[in-house]
């Protein structure tokens, strides 16, 4: 997931458990934080096939090489 890609800020993508529980003294309150949203596949940014322009991308594996 990452903000909108409107909003001002870096842009930084996450990934986030379904089943995530609340953290250890946080509330329900507004945290005036970036919304998230999920991050769908562009062909020509990435290469379609095997990616689908009009899927989710839901799973993400980041490696690097030296």
């Amino acid at each position: 997931m990452t903000t909108y890609h409107g909003h001002a800020g870096s842009k930084e993508f996450i990934c986030v458990d379904s089943d995530a529980t609340v953290a250890e003294g946080s509330n329900s309150g507004s945290q005036d934080g970036a919304l998230l949203n999920f991050v769908k596949a562009a062909c020509g940014s990435l290469k379609c096939p095997p990616y689908d322009g009009n899927k989710l991308i839901t799973c993400a594996v980041c490696s690097q090489t030296k």
